[in-house]
């Protein structure tokens, strides 16, 4: 797929997403390269792709402003919460840098302490018999600090 700056960008597809394209390719009338046509045949414009979102989003019953570039922040966003590689979401929104991935995506309070939950320390706590008990502080063992 051609994106800015003229270079290529690979998206994956599952193959029930192939079969509907290649369903949609064999039964369109237009012959421009462009995969997505507008009702008259011409390349589908960036803003008639914000309109039919913003259509779309009010028939569910969507009160937010909705936009393509809010869909791609939330599935970059999904994905990352879902546990994909941040460098392998850089690669599919098309960021030559990480650092604008990073920028891009948020990491809500919610998602930090469910992280935590997940910690191999919280394992530890079991095992030493501190279960359910919030740890607040780590101390050393009587002595250890004094050498005793």
């Amino acid at each position: 797929m051609s994106k800015k700056r003229g270079s290529i960008r690979y998206v994956p597809l599952d193959s029930i997403v192939e079969d509907v394209i290649k369903d949609y390719l064999t039964s369109r009338t237009s012959t421009i390269s462009e995969l997505f046509v507008s009702k008259k045949g011409g390349a589908l414009t960036s803003r008639a792709i914000q309109f039919m979102v913003k259509k779309y989003a009010a028939r569910a019953g969507i009160d937010k402003k909705v936009t393509p570039h809010k869909l791609r922040h939330t599935c970059a966003t999904h994905l990352l919460q879902e546990g994909a590689h941040l460098v392998a979401i850089q690669k599919l929104l098309g960021h030559k840098s990480l650092n604008t991935t990073q920028i891009y995506l948020h990491i809500t309070i919610t998602d930090l302490k469910q992280l935590s939950q997940r910690h191999p320390m919280r394992k530890m706590r079991t095992v030493i018999g501190l279960c359910g008990k919030p740890v607040t502080c780590f101390q050393a063992p009587y002595g250890a600090r004094t050498g005793t």
